[in-house]
């Protein structure tokens, strides 16, 4: 994939050698996970937010305390954050450029990583015309055996779970329809066969 002219790197397959600074677009889960991983390895990583503070933009899911303590364990790896950005453009220089309070700040970077979460792709799929609820925002509404509001329709990961992670969707797609249609009329619920 490319940008401009700049490829975009999966960092499971496509990076090849240590990157010497690295930027990383938010602050939930991956990207701070990733973030320590790199500067734990010598690489300078700066992780950019569009909030004014670590209250807002580190973890903002998460407990407060436990945030912050992780932000500090973070600073101590070496982790740099910048706050209050306003992000513009990325350029095939490969530096990422930004205003703060009405002043330009250029990120330079050798590897970007955007981890700013996943919104579910349900529009334009006729859901409507097929008695299935969703919300834009949220995606696909489920029930506990991942049936739809039409009873002959399932959904199973990104589309409808607020935990987007590979492992979330494949256990939901585990069992086969059929298989899952069963358990639904037998009365067992999506933990119960998780088990």
């Amino acid at each position: 994939m490319v940008f401009g002219q700049w490829p975009l790197a999966s960092l499971g397959s496509d990076l090849t050698k240590q990157p010497k600074q690295m930027c990383v677009i938010g602050g939930g889960p991956i990207g701070l996970e990733l973030a320590q991983a790199f500067a734990c390895l010598g690489t300078k990583v700066t992780v950019l937010l569009r909030d004014k503070d670590a209250a807002g933009g580190v973890l903002p899911k998460e407990d407060p305390d436990a945030a912050t303590a992780i932000y500090n364990s973070l600073k101590a790896d070496g982790v740099e954050f910048a706050f209050g950005l306003k992000f513009e453009k990325v350029e095939e220089d490969r530096t990422v450029h930004c205003t703060r309070g009405g002043d330009a700040v250029i990120f330079p970077c050798d590897v970007l990583l955007v981890a700013t979460g996943r919104k579910p792709n349900v529009a334009g799929m006729g859901l409507e015309e097929a008695g299935v609820e969703f919300d834009a925002r949220t995606g696909v509404t489920v029930d506990d055996y991942l049936r739809t509001s039409n009873p002959d329709i399932y959904a199973v990961g990104d589309c409808c779970t607020p935990f987007q992670f590979t492992y979330v969707a494949r256990v939901d797609s585990t069992p086969s329809r059929r298989w899952r249609h069963d358990c639904a009329h037998a009365g067992m619920s999506r933990a119960r066969w998780r088990e």
